[in-house]
């Protein structure tokens, strides 16, 4: 393996469709902003407990499908079992059952209480407005959908067990596009939305690469393909968070090297932005509420790293073996902004100083001893949303826990 590089070169082609010409890629499907320069970080003074989180809610009983308000006002979980939704406040703390008993697969949230829409079992996808009415879309006959995005005026639906999606214009209840989506992790929206609700993304085999994924980009009203990219579908999610206006890719370039590429959903250009990629091994790319900062790791022996993205860029390895983003806590004392990432062994979070990459905190007090799966940020960082499981009577429980954080 070669020396990892400080130094960064970009390039940039004003190309819509970018398929890496000659280049061997291999998929993989990541979202946030960019740029470097490497350094492993040891905490300089002793972390203490970052005790200012404040439980709000425990929900029990819940899957493991979560979905976040694009503006982090409420957090949602669909319970399998129970086949209910529950959405919680993430100010007030306050549980609602959504009333869609028995049939729930898939669940999407609006920004500041503006509705929601979920995903059923028999082919259908509700929404409802803020005022509780609803409106019915029968998209498929006997397949249940569990993939949703919902940004107001459009709905973007898919189905993993029928391998199908499609977009809807709420505004005349007409369908823009339907699309084979074969690729996507599974009860994961697999059609996407950029944030201005101009594209849609999905993944497509790409015959040309042996059937490997292909992020497809085409004009959500018209079905025109704008942009295509050869992703990597990473482990954790394989399809891009609801509300983009940039997605990233690995594009594998021999058997050594990957780059990470961007592709803005504005002007689609493509840019280069790291030529010295760690492999493609990775989980989740998350970028920080003020667009500054980017964090991403994987599920290996590298642990996280912290991007900086503005002031000349630069790198720096957070934690060790196992160490996952979860994401970024406004400023907190003399610390700063925090950046969150689970521990190795999965029990509680880490929050480490975003300015100078020392292990601010060695744990979230309120869940040391919760063996977090997922967790992530809300309210722009004022909050926090983990998903953990205990063990009971012999079963695993997973619940769903909803912290304020303090000044």
């Amino acid at each position: 393996m070669r020396a990892r590089r400080a130094g960064v070169k970009q390039r940039t082609t004003s190309s819509a469709n970018f398929r890496g010409s000659a280049h061997v890629c291999m998929p993989m499907l990541l979202v946030a902003t960019f740029a470097l320069s490497c350094a492993a970080i040891a905490p300089q003074t002793p972390p203490q407990c970052l005790g200012a989180c404040r439980s709000l809610a425990v929900v029990e009983g819940v899957g493991n499908c979560v979905s976040v308000a694009p503006d982090g006002s409420r957090v949602g979980v669909i319970d399998h079992e129970a086949a209910v939704a529950r959405v919680v406040d993430a100010e007030t703390g306050e549980v609602t059952a959504l009333g869609e008993r028995g049939r729930v697969r898939a669940l999407a949230l609006g920004s500041a209480g503006r509705g929601w829409c979920t995903g059923r079992s028999d082919g259908v996808v509700r929404v409802r407005d803020a005022d509780g009415a609803a409106r019915d879309f029968k998209v498929l006959e006997g397949r249940p959908i569990d993939g949703v995005v919902f940004n107001g005026s459009l709905l973007a639906w898919s189905s993993s067990a029928a391998d199908r999606g499609g977009v809807i214009d709420l505004r005349t209840d007409a369908e823009l596009l339907r699309v084979e989506a074969r690729f996507g992790a599974f009860r994961r929206p697999r059609v996407q939305l950029s944030r201005d609700g101009r594209h849609a993304l999905y993944l497509v085999d790409d015959p040309a690469r042996g059937g490997r994924p292909l992020l497809s980009v085409v004009d959500a009203r018209t079905g025109e393909r704008v942009a295509t990219a050869p992703t990597y579908v990473s482990k954790r999610d394989s399809s891009v968070a609801a509300g983009l206006d940039r997605v990233f890719t690995a594009e594998r370039v021999n058997a050594h090297d990957w780059h990470l590429r961007r592709l803005d959903l504005v002007s689609l250009e493509s840019t280069v932005v790291d030529e010295d990629l760690r492999g493609r091994h990775f989980v989740d790319l998350l970028l920080s509420p003020d667009g500054r900062h980017l964090l991403e790791g994987d599920q290996e022996e590298r642990g996280a790293v912290l991007y900086a993205l503005t002031d000349g860029g630069g790198k720096r390895t957070l934690g060790g073996a196992g160490t996952l983003p979860v994401g970024f806590l406004r400023s907190h004392g003399r610390r700063g902004e925090l950046a969150l990432t689970t521990v190795a062994e999965r029990r509680g979070l880490r929050a480490w100083s975003v300015a100078t990459g020392e292990l601010a905190h060695a744990s979230v007090e309120a869940l040391a001893d919760r063996r977090v799966v997922f967790a992530g940020s809300l309210r722009g960082g004022e909050g926090i949303w983990a998903l953990w499981w205990k063990a009971h009577r012999g079963a695993v429980v997973y619940c769903l826990e909803v912290l304020s954080v303090g000044g």
